[in-house]
């Protein structure tokens, strides 16, 4: 289950990060990674605030295996 606070503050540092105004192509490769890095870190960041690895987790691969037979029509 998400936390309702942790969810925010992810997205507000999320928005925050995209509001900056970011010109790759005057950048040098080094802040473009940087940049790179900073963006990864903020979508894991909401991402986990969302739902968290261990929740998005399937413990049953068998249930994953009938999932995808279903989604794809191989029953």
């Amino acid at each position: 289950m998400s936390d309702p606070v942790r969810v925010a503050v992810a997205a507000a540092r999320a928005h925050d990060l995209l509001a900056e105004d970011h010109q790759p192509l005057t950048m040098t490769p080094g802040a473009v990674r940087a940049l790179l890095a900073r963006t990864q870190r903020r979508l894991q960041e909401l991402a986990d605030a969302i739902e968290p690895v261990s929740a998005a987790e399937d413990p049953d691969p068998d249930a994953a295996a009938l999932s995808d037979r279903r989604r794809y029509d191989c029953l």
